[in-house]
């Protein structure tokens, strides 16, 4: 996950590609020091909070939006356009999987969960 984030700071700010090596040890830093609460005597009730506030309804409701906003003003057909233009060759099963799973199944799997 470190690398996920460093690499998305230097693609960002491509002068760090120089340093990478400071922005990982920083990134390191950051991330010790912003979980080291979760260590400490109230690290418990911290948890909690997080758990409760960040993985719930709200989630489930924010990923049917992207989900309608993606597939229903973007559209399936540009989706699948932006597909190819990253050299992915997609065939006729994959498409029609991946239409009806972005256009029905996922948004009637959230609805049901929320």
């Amino acid at each position: 996950m470190v690398e996920t984030v460093t690499t998305a700071i230097v693609d960002q700010f491509e002068s760090l590609r120089k340093t990478k090596a400071m922005v990982v040890m920083w990134t390191c830093i950051f991330l010790f020091l912003m979980g080291l609460p979760m260590c400490l005597q109230g690290g418990i009730y911290m948890l909690e909070l997080l758990a409760f506030y960040s993985a719930g309804v709200s989630l489930l409701i924010l990923c049917l939006f992207q989900m309608i906003g993606v597939m229903g003003i973007f559209g399936v057909r540009n989706m699948f356009k932006a597909v190819e233009e990253m050299k992915m060759r997609v065939r006729l099963p994959l498409r029609i999987y991946w239409g009806v799973t972005w256009l029905c199944i996922t948004p009637t799997a959230l609805i049901v969960s929320i």
